[in-house]
């Protein structure tokens, strides 16, 4: 499933999507609502969703809490800077989910603890800090309210999810396992922004990172600077081969203990592989990220041309 829809959000407060109750039976009681830091408190209790939080700062949040019979249930509704960054909470809670579905536009999964939802530039997210392993129908019903009322204008261009997730091969790639990364340090090399998805290489759980630059220059400024990151980290690096001979590139290729680090700069991109089960393992999938470039080449020549 694709992770994003080009589109945009209109001007929806995200205050007047928390409902007074959960349910339709009215068992499942509002207890407290709070914005912007206030509402982050109430998520600090739990170290994944306040650190992907931190990463991503949400340009408006609420927060709420809800009691069922004792059982705590709180929910997150908040607008990003753009749909990537909202995605990259919507993925960072629920990649490779138990359960994924599309509904109100939107499309929300269910990972334990948590049941979340994206549409465009908005998130949302449930759980039980007191009873995790519960999982409620309203979540489902409430959820796709909640992205109803997300209303976004399908007919205009902006804050689209970046191009770079088609470049991720599909061939061995773990299902729904796209994610937005930020700020990811990868045996040292800090990835600011970039999609990732995860893989089966061999015996090993291998991951590809792919990062777009401002232009080429930017790109082979990044790959010296991940270069020397490497070198002062003392992990020996070698001459990485070009996958495709005529494709300009720079690449550099290193044994990390766990597997194949790769990072390879082409053009204005750099594809990291990381704890590939060996060399050959990490030319596939660069190999597939090229093949995958020339299935969206019509696309790609609109890039090129947009960035002259």
């Amino acid at each position: 499933m694709a992770p994003c829809v080009f589109i945009a959000a209109c001007s929806v407060d995200v205050h007047d999507c928390i409902p007074g109750y959960l349910d339709s039976e009215k068992n499942v009681k509002l207890m407290r609502e709070a914005r912007g830091d206030d509402a982050l408190k109430i998520f600090n209790a739990n170290p994944e969703l306040r650190l992907l939080l931190e990463k991503f700062k949400p340009v408006s949040i609420s927060g709420a809490a809800y009691d069922y019979s004792g059982i705590t249930i709180r929910l997150g509704i908040a607008k990003f800077a753009s749909a990537d960054e909202a995605f990259g909470v919507y993925s960072g809670l629920t990649a490779m989910p138990r359960k994924r579905w599309s509904t109100g536009g939107g499309e929300m999964s269910y990972k334990n603890p948590f049941v979340a939802g994206f549409k465009g530039v908005y998130a949302f997210w449930f759980y039980s800090p007191n009873h995790p392993g519960n999982y409620f129908e309203f979540y489902e019903t409430t959820g796709a309210k909640i992205l109803k009322d997300l209303r976004i204008n399908k007919r205009v261009k902006v804050n689209n999810c970046s191009y770079t997730w088609k470049l991720l091969p599909e061939e061995n790639r773990f299902r729904d396992s796209i994610v937005y990364k930020k700020n990811e340090d990868v045996h040292g090399l800090i990835i600011d922004s970039a999609y990732s998805a995860s893989y089966l290489s061999g015996k090993n759980r291998s991951a590809i990172y792919i990062l777009a630059l401002p232009g080429e220059t930017a790109a082979k400024g990044r790959f010296n600077d991940y270069s020397l990151s490497l070198k002062n980290a003392r992990i020996k690096t070698q001459p990485f081969p070009a996958v495709f001979a005529g494709n300009p590139c720079q690449a550099v290729s290193a044994e990390t203990g766990s597997g194949i680090l790769v990072v390879y700069q082409y053009r204005w991109l750099i594809f990291i592989v990381n704890n590939a089960n060996n060399k050959e393992s990490a030319v596939k999938h660069i190999r597939n990220i090229y093949i995958r470039m020339l299935d969206l080449k019509n696309e790609f020549r609109e890039i090129e041309t947009q960035r002259q």
